[in-house]
């Protein structure tokens, strides 16, 4: 199994469906790697994610471990061998600027292309986390999304590319002409994806 799962957002109304494939049941020894996207483990407005993936990666059998992308050099290593033996990884929403760099920084990107190398694997992500596993994060500076990157300063928004398409995330009818508009200069195609929505890609 080599599967992505990408989504917008945890509603309670998804989860018969989308809970199956982030946890399959055919995959054997579940070890659930929870990214927070700005390297937040705790505390703050994570904290409740935290809680609910863990709870939910319990009842799905899975031992729960939590990987701060935030680290570098040494610290970075054990987050990076925490990893290596995961075979499901979670990656949540934020600003995907702050994501993309910290995983440059951290050298978990290369570990996250190492992953979907392996036999048997779940990627996923919501929102931000969604959006990096696409060719480009771009979006992150179109439009109402340019502030995501004012601190962050990045210039190569190069993403994990592991899809062939970009996510256009919380795509809901007042964010419609903001859709139609950087699909117009979108250099891959892009995928509007609403709360209520998933996408599975076997590999």
């Amino acid at each position: 199994m080599k599967r992505i799962v990408l989504f917008s957002y945890l509603l309670d109304a998804l989860r018969p469906t989308l809970l199956p494939q982030i946890f399959p049941a055919d995959l054997a020894g579940k070890v659930f790697a929870y990214m927070p996207s700005d390297g937040s483990l705790k505390g703050g407005r994570y904290q409740r994610f935290h809680e609910i993936w863990q709870e939910l990666a319990e009842e799905n059998g899975a031992e729960f471990v939590p990987i701060d992308n935030s680290l570098v050099e040494a610290e970075a290593e054990r987050e990076r061998e925490k990893l290596r033996g995961a075979n499901i990884l979670m990656i949540t929403g934020g600003n995907t600027c702050v994501l993309l760099r910290n995983l440059r920084r951290s050298g978990l990107d290369q570990e996250i292309l190492a992953l979907a190398n392996k036999d048997q694997y779940v990627l996923a992500g919501f929102s931000a986390g969604a959006m990096v596993f696409t060719p480009t994060i771009q979006l992150s500076t179109f439009g109402p999304y340019e502030e995501d990157n004012k601190e962050v300063g990045l210039t190569d928004f190069t993403a994990l590319n592991l899809v062939d398409y970009e996510v256009f995330p919380h795509y809901a009818e007042d964010t419609q002409e903001t859709f139609e508009a950087y699909s117009k200069i979108a250099t891959h195609p892009v995928k509007p994806l609403g709360d209520a929505e998933f996408l599975v890609i076997e590999r």
